[in-house]
């Protein structure tokens, strides 16, 4: 590529102040104009001769000292210039008819922390701004395509290589950043298949505008980190790479990366504890903020906030909701730089009463046959019924027992809690209900006994079925009162959150409650044993399905196999801790990050109703109809792009309206960039310049550097003007060789590279010095030589 030669300069400076030293170049003729010489006329006969000699050297000592002068001077000037940091920006005129075509490629980087803004003005903002001012100084020819780093949407954005500029810029003036975490590998694989796709004659380039942040470039995993590596070698391989830093100077961030109920089940009137907590990323000194509590949109709370440096603190506050029904909450961080991570929503249901199912599977004369008896009695001591299918009241629980057979038909939308008494065997439909129920949030409790059929239960809630089942059902363990003997609970510590009620309560009856009976279970690799046997044998296990949890107890809740209800003053409170801790993620299927689907079982009946999002827009419900593995129908959205609280109501049948909190992935609110050693061996260890402003990658640069940086160059030539100045003091005739070595070797250089300015000064040195021999040795020393001999 040649340059034209009416090609426009613009000479910037990076230190324009420091240009004021150019004033010390003065100096040489200011020292010059004191103590110059002055003439003196003596009276002396010899002085005619030695005025009439110095006449005729007048003008050659003249000359020589005023070119001594300009170097000196110049040498102060150079001094002043190259400490103001000048940098030559070239027009795209500078580039000749003779250029390839380029094929551009954007990745542009939308992610959340791309929303951050530094002197009102947001990273994205100016990372489309370098793009806009790519195809602004594009040529004929040359194409585009665009992808987008986001989370949801596809990343190819542009797919057919584009021509027309005013397209492709409109396309990027439509594009906005997301509040998502980003899919940088899947986008940097989808940027290779297009550099793989044939676009005609010319070259490749590609742009990653990106604000570098470590948690993303130089992730912890070392699996991502070299799946990052190689994506960035190939497309390396395959094209320019040019890598723009829009990040800016280092920033802080505090912001809200958790809000939850501490209360498994909210209930009207009852104390709800709320846990917000806030981080401080970043270095420096301590963050005053303020926070605030809102309920329902209402200002509840306010309460300053010190935020220690690279700190976490948790915020506890507790509630009482007025009425049961649909609740949001929100915690607020007073605004920084990145105002989206500043606030974070809950829907949280309220509740009248804790809703609890009682499956059981035998009634009697007297109430305490039934298997649920016990399980009833310590919940609702108070309002125990004698009929199997009533409903008791408490102050928080309202249970409803029923027989095995009529599990199949009962609503479980409307239960928290769904505890089996010994039942025989379930069917696939009741398998798949209680699984959905489950998946959804609610809470399940099993307990066994006598009637248990193990390979039925094995088979179909085991991991071969439904895998609900928190360990494999084996053999029954009897005490007979010889070879085995009866067992008791080793709590082990109460190290598990389901005993944490007994810690430190002496003779709570726990570790002294005797068991008969027992269903020996081997647990599975998800489930945790939280209770056992002093044999060694589980107790009580649990796992985690879905949204919700699973708590099996290998003994039975009546009597027949076990003391504890009956002899044991732990029973009671060790049943409400079941049922806690099973309905402790009891609403987790209603908050979920940006990004993830908005997902409800509905009955066949459902067919109108719509998903509002925050913004206002509604999507019709039959739009969000389809149909599970199980054949099941369900809502499902995957439209939750924007943080805040979505709203579905369902009409006929149901006619509900249900809460649904979105926030963003606090793992993009780390705003720290990659730097240190990776930056100077470019992203990764890729050999690719990056720029934090727009370059012309197609004008010719001696650095990778925006623009043409002069400051290095202007030194050397200051080293050689100070060799030229001491060489001239000695001697004018090899100062001004000198002096025309380094003007050569600066002119070819700056035209046609190092080597050429190299090769011209060796040559100017040469000529020269054959110049000088000729002058000593040749035609006229011997002409010299003749006329002395003449």
């Amino acid at each position: 590529m040649t340059i034209d030669t009416g090609s426009l300069l613009a000479l910037g400076f990076g230190s324009p102040w420091l240009l004021l030293g150019a004033a010390l170049a003065a100096i040489p003729a200011i020292l010059h104009l004191l103590f110059r010489r002055e003439h003196r006329a003596e009276p002396f006969a010899a002085n005619r001769f030695l005025a009439e000699a110095t006449r005729k050297h007048s003008r050659r000592l003249r000359f020589q000292h005023w070119v001594l002068l300009i170097v000196r001077t110049t040498i102060l000037l150079l001094v002043a210039i190259a400490l103001a940091r000048p940098v030559l920006d070239i027009s795209d005129a500078d580039i000749s008819n003779d250029r390839t075509n380029v094929h551009h490629l954007f990745i542009l980087d939308a992610t959340l922390s791309m929303r951050h803004s530094d002197r009102g003005q947001r990273r994205f903002d100016r990372g489309r701004t370098i793009l806009q001012r790519t195809v602004e100084a594009s040529h004929d020819g040359d194409t585009f395509r665009l992808l987008v780093i986001r989370g949801a949407g596809p990343p190819v954005v542009i797919a057919q290589a584009a021509g027309r500029r005013p397209d492709v810029l409109a396309e990027l003036d439509r594009l906005e950043p997301t509040w998502e975490t980003g899919r940088e590998v899947e986008t940097l694989q989808a940027a290779l298949a297009l550099l793989n796709t044939p676009t005609g004659s010319g070259r490749n380039r590609v742009s990653l505008v990106t604000d570098l942040q470590r948690s993303t470039w130089t992730p912890v995993d070392p699996g991502l980190r070299d799946r990052l590596r190689r994506a960035l070698s190939s497309i390396r391989a395959r094209s320019e790479l040019v890598i723009y830093d829009v990040g800016g100077p280092a920033a802080s961030n505090a912001a809200v990366v958790g809000l939850a109920s501490e209360t498994p089940v909210a209930i009207a009137g009852e104390p709800v504890t709320l846990r917000a907590t806030v981080s401080h990323f970043g270095t420096g000194d301590p963050l005053q903020r303020q926070v605030e509590w809102h309920v329902d949109d209402r200002l509840v709370s306010r309460r300053g906030l010190v935020l220690v440096a690279g700190g976490t603190t948790t915020l506890d506050w507790t509630h009482r909701f007025a009425r049961a029904g649909e609740h949001h909450i929100e915690v607020r961080l007073s605004g920084d730089g990145l105002p989206d991570d500043d606030h974070r929503h809950l829907a949280l249901p309220v509740r009248d009463r804790l809703q609890v199912l009682l499956v059981g599977n035998r009634t009697g004369s007297r109430p305490d046959d039934a298997s649920t008896f016990y399980v009833d009695a310590a919940l609702d001591p108070g309002g125990l019924s004698s009929e199997p299918n009533s409903r008791a009241h408490s102050s928080q629980i309202v249970t409803t027992s029923i027989h095995g057979r009529r599990l199949v038909d009962n609503d479980l939308e409307r239960p928290d809690c769904v505890v089996l008494c010994d039942v025989p065997r379930l069917d696939r439909l009741e398998v798949s209900r209680l699984a959905r129920f489950v998946a959804g949030g609610g809470g399940l409790v099993i307990g066994l006994g006598s009637s248990i059929d193990t390979e039925a239960w094995n088979r179909l809630l085991g991991e071969q079925g439904a895998n609900l089942l928190p360990g494999r059902l084996g053999n029954l363990v009897a005490a007979d009162g010889s070879t085995q003997a009866a067992a008791v609970f080793d709590p082990a510590g109460y190290a598990h959150p389901l005993l944490s009620v007994f810690r430190g309560l002496d003779d709570n009856g726990l570790a002294t409650t005797v068991t008969l009976k027992y269903l020996r279970a081997q647990p599975h690799q998800a489930s945790r044993v939280a209770l056992a046997f002093d044999s060694g044998d589980p107790a009580i296990l649990c796992r985690r399905f879905g949204h919700g949890h699973v708590v099996l107890v290998t003994t039975s809740l009546d009597a027949r196999w076990t003391t504890w209800p009956v002899l044991s003053t732990s029973f009671p409170p060790m049943v409400h801790e079941l049922v806690r801790f099973a309905t402790s993620s009891r609403w987790a299927a209603r908050n979920h990050l940006v990004g993830q689907p908005i997902t409800r079982p509905v009955g066949s009946s459902t067919t109108t109703g719509i998903l509002l999002a925050p913004d206002g827009s509604q999507l019709p419900i039959q739009d969000l109809l389809s149909k599970n593995s199980a054949g099941g129908r369900r809502v499902l959205s995957n439209q939750t792009l924007m943080p805040g609280i979505y709203r579905l109501s369902l009409e006929r049948p149901s006619a509900t309206t249900e809460s649904y909190g979105i926030n963003v992935d606090t793992s993009e609110s780390d705003l720290a960039a990659t730097g240190g050693p990776t930056l100077r061996t470019g992203l990764l260890g890729i050999d690719s310049p990056i720029y934090t402003r727009w370059h012309n990658a197609d004008a010719p640069v001696l650095f990778d550097q925006p623009g043409r940086p002069l400051g290095r160059i202007l030194l050397g030539v200051l080293l050689g003007l100070l060799l030229v100045e001491a060489t001239m003091a000695w001697r004018f005739l090899p100062g001004v060789t000198t002096l025309g070595m380094l003007l050569a070797t600066v002119i070819a250089g700056w035209w046609a590279g190092a080597m050429a300015g190299a090769a011209a000064g060796l040559a100017v040195a040469a000529a020269t010095a054959l110049w000088t021999r000729r002058n000593r040795y040749g035609r006229h020393r011997w002409w010299s030589t003749a006329g002395d001999t003449a």
